[in-house]
């Protein structure tokens, strides 16, 4: 009987612990921001991470929005294999991006790439 006892109260107490860590990783992750709160595959948002590139890079919000509208244009005309319709959308893309930015973007990018170790390639 005393087992039957300790067991169960073990049982309680685990079961109590996990339920904590499920409710503080609840807790943080309500704390991220939205660009991390919307993963898929443990990725951000492409497109949220993308406003926050072009946020950062000096764009306004108008400017954002613009360049949100084509970028979904653009990925639309990329996956019905149309180039030549992606090529006009960058064009328009580019006027909005000064190259100040560009260069803004490329160092953002480069800082998020992981670090390759010798021999290593980052295709799969």
């Amino acid at each position: 009987m005393k087992r039957v006892a300790a067991i169960a109260a073990a049982l309680m107490v685990v079961s109590g612990l996990s339920f904590a860590e499920e409710k503080v990783a609840a807790e943080k992750q309500a704390e991220k921001p939205a660009a991390v709160a919307s993963e898929a595959k443990g990725k951000p948002d492409r497109t949220a991470r993308l406003e926050q590139m072009w946020k950062e890079a000096g764009c306004s919000d108008q400017e954002i929005a613009k360049l949100k509208e084509l970028h979904q244009q653009m990925m639309e005309a990329r996956k019905d294999k149309n180039m030549d319709k992606a090529k006009e959308i960058q064009a328009e893309m580019d006027k909005i991006m000064t190259p100040e930015r560009k260069a803004k973007l490329r160092e953002m990018r480069g800082a998020m790439k992981p670090e390759k170790k010798d021999g290593e390639t980052t295709k799969k």
